[in-house]
């Protein structure tokens, strides 16, 4: 992830530099994550060490996973060097952080303002088409209590917040981990026929509801040729659910590659409700 893609970064880091902005080139970025990582040298060593820890790594195996000597990971746990940019990268990464301004702030779950979107539930979207959304989200807010809501910028514009209930998305590029969240705009169809509108989609990550039933999260990819939308799962841990049993040689029940599963559907049978558009699939976790 560059710096300049995070929203949260940009908007703690604007407490320091006001005039930044997500425009800028990505050099300034840096050079402001810096200054502020020495501004925050203590939580860092104390989160790095943490966050490794939290992921089973020793500093041993921590130091060879960054093809970097112990004594230079060592170093920046002691607090006697702090790591270069291309290495801070490399640790939000390795360590399954969502955010880069989680190695200086404690989460990146705070508030930002007042502004908020609704948690949806996946039983929200049953039956639902993509053109009246809009109508039952009124109706559904009206009438329940007790909603569950997530901060999000006042400039940012999304419709709602989806939670993601399992593991079977962990896998992607983007780590889209189990208790997440993802932050969703509504896919309004706005003139477009069925086809375009899958075309559209295609290769993204997607709120999907199939024959009518709950919603679930998928990657997206629609084969106009064939007529096929094909629903794709991307996971590293064991599904005997699915029936797929995963191993290494010391039994651990993971694999170091994810295994790409793919559904496939008609485009009758698939309704495209939602659109993960902010970039960053884990934005606050639980």
């Amino acid at each position: 992830m560059n710096f300049n893609e995070s929203i949260f970064l940009c908007d703690y880091l604007k407490t320091y530099f006001p005039d930044l902005s997500v425009d800028d080139d990505e050099s300034l970025f840096e050079e402001a994550y810096l200054w502020a990582l020495k501004l925050n040298h203590k939580h860092f060593r104390k989160k790095l060490k943490e966050y490794r820890e939290n992921c089973g790594y020793s500093q041993t195996s921590i130091s060879k996973a960054l093809n970097v000597t112990q004594a230079t990971y060592s170093s920046w746990e002691t607090g006697k060097h702090i790591p270069k940019v291309e290495f801070i990268k490399k640790l939000t990464d390795l360590l399954n952080l969502q955010d880069p301004v989680q190695f200086i702030v404690s989460a990146i779950n705070k508030p930002f303002g007042s502004k908020s979107v609704p948690v949806l539930p996946p039983n929200f979207f049953v039956g639902l088409k993509p053109e009246i959304i809009n109508t039952e989200l009124e109706k559904y807010l009206s009438e329940t209590s007790c909603i569950e809501t997530f901060r999000i910028l006042e400039s940012e514009k999304y419709d709602f917040a989806f939670k993601v209930t399992d593991t079977l998305m962990e896998g992607t590029q983007k780590k889209i981990t189990k208790d997440s969240y993802l932050l969703c705009s509504f896919c309004s169809p706005q003139g477009l026929t069925k086809y375009q509108l899958l075309k559209f989609v295609s290769g993204m990550v997607a709120i999907v509801s199939c024959k009518g039933n709950s919603a679930i999260i998928r990657e997206v990819q629609f084969s106009e040729k064939e007529e096929i939308v094909s629903l794709l799962i991307w996971n590293t841990r064991i599904n005997p659910e699915l029936g797929i049993f995963l191993g290494d040689d010391a039994g651990n029940n993971y694999s170091k590659k994810p295994i790409k599963i793919r559904e496939n559907y008609s485009p009758d049978e698939i309704e495209i409700l939602g659109i993960a558009v902010s970039g960053y699939y884990s934005i606050q976790t639980l």
